[in-house]
């Protein structure tokens, strides 16, 4: 028992190191040279951190309405989630193109735990749960996105915590907070990035199908 107790701690320090490293090395991915790559603001992060500025100085959105769902912009409108976690950074470093990047740095960092997080909740390994964490570290797809102000990866990040906090109400016996900070995430992620109007209800109404029977017992 001493030694395969002893075995057991050594994989988990072992694990955990590989973690830490990678989580590192992620965010190191998403910051190094941010000021040469992206090279500039496109229109659309420009539009983002200028919203996130007006919200913070009037209240208003650049077109003067105050606190809107919906944020008007060069020919299309956009969700409002980003811009208001926007206000954060831009009211404590001003307006700048790292003040607008931040919230989706951000995002994409805390990416990396709660994958690793999610994986362990779903296969009770932590070794797929490092593996999970590594892959989304280096991921390109999350690195780039990262990099720049994008509405979609903080809508990842937000419906990522749903998922493992559903999880979680489901698995556990006391869940009185678990399900409704779990449906405020999902509410959130229908007012950051326009495909999570649709994915999100019909991943919610899938979850509750094949779940049925677990979740009947605890409404």
């Amino acid at each position: 028992k001493y030694h395969t107790g002893k075995h057991t701690m050594k994989k988990l320090t072992k694990n955990n190191l590989l973690l830490f490293f990678f989580f590192l090395f992620g965010i190191f991915l998403r910051v190094v040279a941010l000021q040469f790559s992206p090279p500039a603001l496109n229109i659309d992060e420009a539009a983002l951190g200028y919203n996130a500025y007006s919200i913070l100085k009037t209240g208003a959105d650049e077109h003067g309405r105050f606190l809107p769902l919906s944020l008007e912009s060069f020919g299309d409108w956009k969700l409002p989630v980003y811009s208001y976690i926007a206000v954060i950074p831009v009211g404590m470093l001003g307006l700048s193109e790292l003040s607008t990047r931040l919230p989706s740095i951000l995002a994409g960092t805390i990416g990396i735990v709660l994958i690793y997080y999610l994986a362990v909740a779903l296969f009770h390994k932590r070794s797929i749960g490092v593996f999970a964490a590594i892959f989304f570290a280096v991921s390109p797809w999350s690195i780039f996105f990262s990099r720049a102000a994008y509405e979609v990866n903080v809508a990842t990040t937000l419906f990522l915590a749903a998922v493992l906090l559903l999880i979680h109400a489901t698995d556990k016996k006391r869940t009185v907070w678990l399900p409704i900070f779990a449906g405020l995430l999902f509410g959130l992620t229908l007012f950051t990035y326009h495909s999570y109007i649709i994915f999100t209800p019909l991943f919610v109404f899938a979850y509750c199908i094949f779940y049925a029977r677990k979740l009947g017992k605890k409404i």
